[in-house]
This record gives structure tokens, sequence and C-alpha cells, in this order.
């Protein structure tokens, strides 16, 4: 069976649902390796909670150290692309977790300043679409594969309508269904 190399970036709760995701893939042998986040706290509890052999303070010494097939990219918004490109030049496959990218502020910007009101929306657009654009051009260049992690397939409610489809019990009229976490 195919073995699958997976290092962990972030510790909070989409690592720990994907780690368990990872657990429930068939077909391969998934083996998460490696974690990092900037808490040693946080990295340390998660390796000790999901049985993770090596831990590290950040991901440019996991990416050096480990020969990881992916990373897992569970960490905030505002560090996607720098990570997703550290992890295309080092040659490793990149799940990102939600959103790919988006505006977050400029250095130097206050904390509690409402982004949305102070900052053009074309001026945003603009830096996110660079930002694929970025991404993007470092994917072509290193010819890694990125998931972009957004599929809701196995969550309980989208299984229920699928087992109530597969059924056949009689066409759906109609089906209203929310899913959310608050992480």
């Amino acid at each position: 069976m195919k073995q699958v190399r997976v290092g962990i970036v972030g510790a909070g709760f989409a690592a720990d649902f994907h780690t368990l995701a990872f657990r429930e893939v068939s077909g391969v042998d998934v083996e998460v390796v490696a974690v990092t986040s900037q808490s040693e706290a946080s990295r340390t509890a998660f390796a000790a909670r999901h049985g993770i052999p090596r831990v590290y303070s950040d991901i440019q010494h996991m990416l050096a150290d480990e020969r990881l097939d992916v990373v897992d990219l569970c960490v905030p918004t505002y560090v996607h692309a720098e990570y997703v490109v550290q992890a295309a030049q080092a040659g490793v496959n990149v799940i990102v977790e939600k959103p790919l990218t988006g505006y977050c502020g400029e250095m130097g910007q206050e904390d509690d300043e409402l982004i949305g009101d102070s900052v053009p929306k074309a001026h945003m657009m603009d830096w996110v679409l660079d930002q694929c654009r970025y991404i993007e051009m470092e994917l072509q260049h290193s010819g890694i594969k990125l998931m972009y992690a957004e599929n809701w397939v196995y969550a309980p409610a989208l299984q229920k309508a699928r087992r109530l489809v597969e059924g056949g019990s009689g066409p759906i009229m109609r089906m209203v269904a929310e899913e959310s976490h608050s992480g």
C-alpha cells in the first residue's frame, strides 16, 4: 500500500479535524509524521494527543528536515500564500485550509481598525488576486499539487442527504441545511 507522509502546520481546531480525517483515508497509508505551530505548548500537546513523532518550531525546519509528501496548512489565512510558496519551493504538495487567501490588512495597521471601513474594496480585491497569481506562478514553476480544503462531502448533514438520495424512496422536493463550526 502506498504511504503518504504528512506534516501538519498549525495545532488548532482545523489541525485536529484534519488529523482525525487522515485516519479515515482508505487505500493509502497516511502517516502524520510532524507538526509545527507558533506555540510550543500547543504543538507539543497536539503531537502527544495524536501520536506525532516530531515537533518543529517553524515550517522552514520541518520542510528541510522531513521527507514529506504533503503539508497540511491549518493556520490563519494571512500566512497561507507564504507557506504554500515555501512548500512549493521545497517540492512538497500542499493542502490549504479555507480560505485560500484574503486581505487581512497592512503591517502596522491598528488591530481594532475595521478594514472594510478604511480600505477600498478594489484595493483588497487587487491584493487577493495578486496573491492568487503569486501562488499559481509558484505552483506551475514547482509542479507540486495544491488541494484546497473546503469540501464538506463527509459532513454528517451531507452524508444523510446522500443516503436519502441513494435510498430511492422518492424525489426530494426541498432540502434546507446548514453546516458550520465555531472555529
